[in-house]
């Protein structure tokens, strides 16, 4: 693990992030957002069920990462 010397903080990313904040997050329909958690091409949880979007993988769907 490497860690940051200078004195400015590192921000945080969420682990993960609701469908509604993916929406908020990317220009896409929640079909078609729906459609990529079902195909495998975003990673998602559901969690007492509320349903999760990793946020490593919508980066990498959005082409940002």
């Amino acid at each position: 693990m490497s860690y940051n010397n200078s004195t400015e903080p590192t921000p945080l990313e969420p682990l993960c992030v609701s469908v509604k904040q993916a929406l908020a997050l990317i220009p896409l329909g929640q079909t078609a957002l729906y459609e990529a958690m079902n195909d495998g091409r975003l990673e998602s949880s559901l969690v007492n069920g509320k349903r999760f979007i990793n946020f490593k993988s919508l980066k990498r769907f959005a082409g940002v990462a």
